[in-house]
């Protein structure tokens, strides 16, 4: 399986509020992605599924796991991080 639609998949389920669907999906797929894209997509993913539920301190451990190789990843990352950034600050004002 490719990366991008590993990670559209759980997208969607996400935006959908499928959390639980999502990580069972990220669990049960990323042994089927190419060994070099495996750990930063899953823990992408699952980046995103833990910050969905608000589990913010889970969500930055799993990104700090990102390996950057992959151009996508830096570039999500960087909207990724943004969005938590304000986030977080708009629930502490």
């Amino acid at each position: 399986m490719k990366y991008i639609p590993y990670r559209n998949i759980a997208m969607m389920a996400i935006r959908s509020g499928r959390f639980n669907w999502a990580s069972d999906f990220s669990h049960n797929y990323a042994d089927k992605l190419r060994p070099g894209e495996r750990g930063s997509a899953f823990h992408f993913n699952m980046a995103q599924i833990t910050y969905h539920n608000k589990q913010y301190h889970a969500s930055l451990e799993h990104l700090s796991c990102l390996i950057l190789a992959v151009i996508s990843f830096t570039w999500q990352l960087k909207r990724f991080r943004l969005k938590y950034i304000l986030n977080t600050e708009s629930m502490i004002s």
